[in-house]
């Protein structure tokens, strides 16, 4: 799906807030509908209630009506509304499971490889995702809204309730985590290694 800047969601928001349009409603739930409920997944680890999550939260969106215009960072606040909701229902439970960094999609760049490669690649995934894995929970949120997501640090910052040094150290940490991984692929890899890392090659000093 095409990227939406804050403008086009904006525009979209006022479509669904004065004139109860459709159309523009379902082109807002379709566009955060996959990030929210990877954020919601990350939280509540149960696909079900993630769902059910992000379907009641982008429910919300319809049912604002005219106060929906005042929202004006819809993405952040969606994400917050989704964070809080799972922190609750975590909450009824007592229970929290990081991320789950098996589902994670490290791109889907094809290269024509011969059988020892294709192993070396599957290899290396593994190693990436065990790292990732690893990582302290709130670690592995920060790399995957930044990364996954695409969202800003002063995003996160806000979403998390944490300072944007903070983020920054939580993802310095993260990228150093997998550079060490990946140190012994580097070279024999590198395709997938920029593709799925691009700030990887800067700690290399490439």
């Amino acid at each position: 799906m095409m990227k939406l800047t804050v403008s086009d969601i904006y525009e979209l928001q006022k479509r669904v807030a004065s004139n109860r349009d459709e159309p523009s409603y379902k082109q807002l739930f379709l566009y955060f509908h996959k990030p929210l409920s990877e954020l919601a997944l990350s939280y509540v680890r149960s696909r079900e209630l993630a769902e059910e999550v992000v379907c009641d939260v982008l429910m919300k969106v319809w049912t604002m009506q005219e106060d929906l215009l005042q929202v004006k960072q819809l993405r952040l606040y969606l994400y917050r509304a989704v964070r809080n909701t799972c922190i609750n229902e975590l909450k009824k439970s007592n229970r929290f499971q990081p991320w789950d960094a098996e589902e994670a999609d490290l791109g889907q760049a094809s290269y024509p490889s011969n059988p020892e490669e294709i192993l070396m690649k599957d290899e290396f995934r593994k190693k990436l995702l065990t790292t990732i894995r690893q990582l302290p929970p709130q670690c592995q949120l920060v790399y995957k809204l930044i990364r996954e997501d695409g969202c800003t640090y002063k995003e996160v910052s806000q979403l998390l309730a944490i300072s944007v040094n903070t983020v920054d150290r939580h993802l310095n940490k993260a990228l150093h985590k997998l550079l060490h991984t990946a140190r012994e692929y580097f070279y024999f890899y590198f395709p997938l290694i920029l593709d799925n890392f691009p700030e990887m090659p800067l700690f290399f000093g490439c």
